[in-house]
């Protein structure tokens, strides 16, 4: 009863820091290279991980222009959003009135985070096994922590196949005095992504997904592929908040793509 209260504790946590639904954030991807390659990663579901550099990478002079302009809330993830060049003189740019989370694997240098950084941030950290020895990892977010430098959780990805290796880390956590849950499976949420099949459907979704070029699109799976682009917000600016598209390849979304408010209806021929 005890340990169950306390999830659901730790639930409604996460709920405040990362709420689920149409959230009003802008969820920006300053880079999709990462210094992990997991067998699982959501991102080699819709293209081979080579091709990830593929976009042409904005200078941070203009994210935070735009950034600061739009006067939204952000989430920078990725890829390793710090090994986007110079990230941490973008986050020292962005006015003190906008709030940012920051998904990382925290495999990247973060001395320049630790001695630079200058405005509060939320971590979204992600612990895998590729990222090498727990102990590592902890050393890590131990630095940050003695730095007044973290703030937000750390999860690890509930894959079926690493469940033994999930439990071994996460008792090393928390013999660290690190609690770190355990995130679902996405790819078992549902078919959508399963590529079993493709339909024609009417997407409408309310997110705003930027890719590394200040392109805007409905969903990772197009983001990814640098498909049906809703135009640059650079040029054209951040647009409407629900945005509606016909697609032909339901069946073969990115797990990811459940974030935001999403309607599907079925297109008949």
């Amino acid at each position: 009863m005890l340990i169950r209260k306390l999830k659901h504790r730790l639930a409604k946590i996460r709920e405040k820091i990362w709420p689920t639904g149409f959230d009003g954030w802008l969820r920006i991807y300053p880079t999709l290279r990462c210094n992990l390659n997991c067998t699982y990663c959501v991102h080699s579901h819709n293209l081979p991980a080579s091709s990830a550099d593929k976009y042409q990478l904005l200078p941070w002079q203009k994210w935070a222009e735009f950034i600061n302009q739009a006067g939204k809330n952000v989430i920078f993830t990725g890829g390793e959003p710090f090994l986007y060049p110079d990230f941490v003189k973008l986050l020292n740019a962005i006015s003190a009135g906008i709030k940012v989370k920051i998904y990382s694997n925290f495999g990247a240098d973060m001395q320049d985070y630790i001695k630079n950084c200058q405005r509060p941030v939320i971590f979204f950290g992600t612990y895998h096994p590729a990222s090498g020895p727990v102990g590592k990892f902890i050393e890590t977010i131990n630095a940050l922590r003695a730095a007044g430098k973290f703030q937000g959780s750390i999860h690890m990805v509930g894959w079926a196949k690493q469940l033994d290796y999930i439990t071994k880390a996460q008792e090393e956590f928390t013999r660290h005095n690190w609690y770190v849950y355990i995130d679902d499976d996405q790819y078992l949420q549902d078919d959508s992504s399963g590529m079993k099949f493709k339909k024609k459907v009417r997407c409408t979704r309310r997110i705003y997904l930027l890719a590394p070029d200040g392109r805007r699109y409905l969903c990772i799976s197009k983001l990814l592929r640098q498909k049906d682009a809703l135009g640059n917000v650079l040029e054209t600016g951040l647009g409407v908040d629900q945005v509606a598209m016909e697609c032909q390849e339901y069946g073969y979304c990115n797990p990811c793509d459940k974030l935001g408010e999403t309607k599907i209806v079925l297109v008949k021929e």
